[in-house]
């Protein structure tokens, strides 16, 4: 994200966190999830998409691969920059009991608008992108999930952490906290989520709450995100 004149963060895209079915879901099980979803500031908008495919079921253990592309915008005193990003992963689910696990790793291609004030930031750049995710459910009402980034262009790593409990037997909420830094700034985020709400057959989630960076800045941000599995 911008960070004063000519400074810009290269953040990745949340990471997607992919639920597991709910109880009432249809006993052929699903092995795509279509994903998209948004993440704005004031000094940023991040638009992100893809595919999540596990070929034994989105609920074993097992094969897990991911398509995720990303289009950002990020202001700055002097103007704005646009950066572009497409990560393939590929890695491996393991679930015992209520715990479950996801380890996925592969190639990141990064592009940034030759406008970029920083030289160093500017065309095509190659890296690796790591990408962990943990959920676990103490009890049937107690949520407490997890997911972490990091990518080697810009040295780029983050993670977030969320509580919840289930209302209505249908979505969790609860507080969250999350923190994104590179080799440009650092940012911290406290704010609330809800994850899971269904509608029809799409799963949705949003989180609200306050961010600050190193550089002073201040204020609310807003994430929606919506799942689609087939």
């Amino acid at each position: 994200m911008v960070a004063g004149v000519g400074t810009v963060q290269a953040q990745d895209a949340p990471p997607v966190l992919v639920l597991p079915s709910p109880a009432n879901a249809p006993s052929n099980p699903a092995h795509f999830l279509l994903f998209n979803g948004i993440d704005l500031w004031r000094g940023a908008f991040d638009l992100y998409g893809g595919v999540y495919w596990a070929p034994g079921g989105l609920n074993d253990d097992g094969l897990v691969t991911q398509l995720q592309v990303s289009r950002r915008i990020d202001r700055y005193d002097s103007g704005s920059t646009l950066t572009s990003r497409v990560s393939t992963l590929a890695g491996y689910r393991f679930k015992r009991g209520d715990f479950e696990v996801k380890l996925l790793v592969g190639p990141q291609f990064q592009n940034i608008d030759p406008t970029a004030p920083n030289a160093s930031l500017r065309g095509p750049q190659f890296g690796v992108h790591g990408v962990i995710e943990t959920w676990w459910e103490p009890t049937p009402s107690l949520l407490v999930a997890s997911s972490w980034t990091a990518y080697s262009v810009s040295n780029g790593r983050g993670g977030r952490i969320a509580a919840g409990v289930r209302l209505f037997d249908g979505f969790w909420t609860g507080p969250e906290a999350s923190a994104f830094a590179d080799i440009y700034s650092t940012q911290y985020r406290v704010g609330m989520h809800i994850t899971g709400w269904h509608w029809h057959d799409l799963e949705w989630s949003a989180s609200a709450g306050y961010l600050e960076d190193n550089y002073h800045r201040r204020g609310g941000y807003l994430r929606l995100g919506v799942l689609l599995r087939h």
